[in-house]
């Protein structure tokens, strides 16, 4: 192997197979790099990240060009079961669990195709490169509720004249609104993720890596509540007029650098600055044969080819409206303006049904939302914003089942914001013909319904609106559900009836 000895492949194989990963899964590659070019307040930082890994990379290239490399083929049956777990993610369109495995099927391919060692001196750039995964984004309402809590706590010392609504905190001069953007995520991601960088690079104490973490934690959130705390302030002295609260972000950012140089002190006092140095004693390379580098190859082509026949566009098909519920009465003019939908935007790439009735003078409003898959791949159905926690509370829910058996939501909700009217709301979801009240069983669905090539899914939702007691409302609802129920569900299936192509 006297090429290996010549030629760093220690780097040039991670570096080769990172571009090899990123074009045959370009398909979730590129919605990750779409994602950093936006330079939002959550995850602008992560072309700064794949950056810092290239420069890591650079740093320790003493080591890398030192280790052993060739295939080890006991590493395929993880990718495999990796490139598996991509395969089912991008079936059913579950974006976040793709994002993450790109950086774990490189690494198993730099397993497969490198060896052992090279595998484990890249471990740490694959956890690196999780942190500009958009997988911390469910961290984010609890971090706006911890701010708001934090923030309250701290302004009650002060005995000053605030009143804290959800997420907005009133002070006499305006509202100041503890947003999404307003969470801590981005100092507490790039927070954890410098700690993380400087515990690999200048300790080798796993004790002090693990401080270094915790200390990493706990400085992001404390940027943020002394941010939001300050802002407050800030507004409150200047009567809503500092130019800081409409430039809030620099102001952050500021914030967390001079937080933050604490941690660069700690590093310099603690820390080990030499320079990186060849490992001893490593376990001699592995001779190249072709088997290894053919199941590789075999392995990373065949997830995104056999997953663009699976996604492929499914027959020319044309919608056929289901019937409407005609033993109940329509609704009266004057209700009308009353039935605004009770969510929060429309629903697209779908074909609205949808009907207005008035069980006993009680506004009643059916909407069916029908899918069907397009050439590209996409959800069948919004499953996850329709009631969406930062926009609605609710009020009470509860299981209910159809005559039929399905099982569906019924809740009492509230918005956040805009007209202050509780809704009562039954609602559920059918994916190739079977209901759902779980977002994620219905996900998990899609896969079946596609390999059994059924393309249709519905999102039905009975809307009635109610003052302060609902149970006429209620009422209504159960005559509805007990009469008609099984109708509504039954007829979600076959929407879309298949065009024949023709045969030449």
């Amino acid at each position: 192997m006297e090429t290996a000895k010549k030629l760093p492949l220690g780097l040039l194989v991670p570096g080769a197979l990172a571009l090899l990963v990123a074009a045959l899964y370009w398909s979730t590659f590129g919605t990750l790099l779409h994602r950093w070019l936006r330079f939002d307040e959550s995850y602008g930082h992560g072309l700064l990240l794949m950056a810092v890994i290239l420069w890591w990379f650079h740093d320790q290239r003493v080591v890398f060009r030192s280790l052993p490399v060739g295939p080890w083929l006991p590493a395929a049956f993880p990718l495999l079961l990796m490139l598996g777990l991509w395969w089912v993610a991008a079936a059913t369109d579950i974006l976040v669990v793709q994002q993450v495995l790109i950086a774990w099927i490189w690494w198993l391919s730099v397993a497969l195709f490198a060896g052992k060692a090279l595998a484990r001196y890249t471990f740490f750039a694959a956890l690196l490169f999780c942190f500009a995964v958009p997988i911390w984004d469910h961290l984010n309402d609890y971090l706006i509720e911890l701010t708001v809590y934090v923030t309250t706590e701290l302004l009650s010392l002060l005995s000053m004249p605030i009143l804290i609504q959800g997420n907005e905190i009133h002070i006499p001069s305006g509202i100041i609104t503890v947003a999404d953007g307003c969470s801590g995520l981005r100092y507490l991601i790039i927070g954890v993720a410098f700690s993380f960088l400087s515990g690999q690079l200048f300790f080798r104490d796993w004790r002090w890596r693990l401080a270094l973490l915790l200390l990493g934690v706990a400085l992001g959130l404390i940027t943020n509540w002394l941010r939001v705390y300050s802002l407050v302030l800030i507004g409150y002295f200047s009567e809503m007029q500092s130019s800081l609260l409409s430039d809030h972000e620099l102001y952050g950012f500021v914030l967390f650098g001079i937080i933050f140089s604490a941690m660069f002190f700690l590093v310099r006092w603690r820390g080990d600055n030499s320079a990186p140095v060849a490992p001893k004693g490593l376990a001699p390379e592995n001779r190249y044969t072709f088997g290894p580098l053919v199941v590789g190859a075999v392995l990373l082509i065949s997830a995104p080819a056999s997953i663009g026949y699976l996604l492929s566009a499914p027959p020319a098909a044309q919608f056929s409206p289901p019937e409407e519920l005609r033993h109940f009465d329509n609704v009266e003019e004057t209700l009308v303006p009353e039935m605004t939908p009770a969510y929060f935007r429309d629903i697209e790439r779908a074909e609205h049904h949808q009907q207005l009735l008035s069980i006993e003078g009680q506004p009643v409003r059916i909407e069916r939302f029908f899918y069907w898959q397009q050439e590209v791949k996409q959800d069948f159905m919004p499953y996850r914003w329709l009631y969406a926690r930062q926009h609605w509370v609710t009020l009470e829910s509860q299981r209910r089942q159809l005559p039929d058996g399905t099982e569906i939501w019924v809740q009492e909700v509230e918005p956040r914001a805009g007209r202050r009217q509780v809704w009562l709301v039954a609602y559920w979801m059918s994916v190739g013909g079977k209901g759902f009240t779980s977002a994620y069983l219905a996900k998990l669905a899609e896969l079946p319904a596609l390999l059994a090539r059924r393309y249709d899914a519905a999102l039905v939702s009975v809307q009635l609106p109610c003052m302060i007691d609902c149970e006429r409302a209620q009422q209504a609802l159960d005559q509805l559900l007990a009469e008609s129920g099984a109708r509504l569900q039954q007829q979600n299936s076959g929407r879309w009836q298949v065009i024949s192509q023709p045969e030449y």
